[in-house]
């Protein structure tokens, strides 16, 4: 369904991003800890990105070839985004000096600071994916996107044309079809007969 292949990888996601704007706060975690838990949350926010990756992409495959771009289009504008507020927050955060590896009471920083650029990122990630769900729940409600949901899970026309009703063999689509192939196959037939009387009004040589 789509709640398990769009909405869920997106709350997860945000679960996930919830959680790192947590640990931004809290101090008193090993520093090994915290890796290991980063690189965890890291992982598994790239494989929820691809199973809701996929989603989106076989539910634009169900619009008009133009929602196709639009997702694309979508995707790439979300790159830059992100990489546009990064550089933004990063450089807008308070700076209070230059830790350095020697004694770090000749520093004007402090190692246990708060860093609220991760933290302001980490929020906005939580926030933006949220918000991505309640856009993705009123699509979900739009007609045009019943409409087209609803067709797409519908047998084709080539397949209703070749195999028919199997549950209904009789139906007046079915019987249409099957008048349509005898009239064709009755044209195909005249067609030869007439194709043979030519050749055998071809007078011979001896003629």
């Amino acid at each position: 369904s789509l709640n398990a292949k769009i909405v869920w990888p997106l709350a997860l996601s945000a679960l996930c991003f919830a959680i790192c704007s947590l640990f931004v706060l809290v101090h008193d975690v090993t520093g090994n800890t915290l890796f290991g838990i980063t690189l965890m949350l890291t992982v598994g926010t790239g494989m929820l990105a691809a199973f809701q990756g996929g989603g989106v992409v076989g539910l634009a495959a169900m619009f008009p070839p133009q929602c196709m771009n639009a997702v694309m289009t979508g995707q790439a504008a979300a790159g830059f985004t992100i990489a546009t507020m990064n550089f933004v927050i990063t450089a807008a955060a308070k700076r209070t000096g230059t830790c350095s590896d020697d004694d770090v009471a000749d520093d004007d920083c402090s190692y246990d600071e708060t860093s609220y650029s991760a933290l302001a990122f980490f929020l906005l990630d939580t926030i933006v994916l949220l918000i991505c769900i309640l856009g993705f729940k009123y699509l979900e409600k739009m007609p045009i996107t019943e409409h087209y949901i609803s067709k797409g899970t519908e047998p084709s026309t080539l397949s209703k044309s070749l195999l028919g009703d199997i549950s209904n063999p009789l139906t007046a689509d079915n019987l249409a079809i099957a008048n349509s192939s005898k009239k064709t196959a009755g044209d195909d037939q005249d067609q030869n007969e007439r194709s043979i009387s030519a050749v055998s009004d071809v007078p011979t040589s001896k003629d």
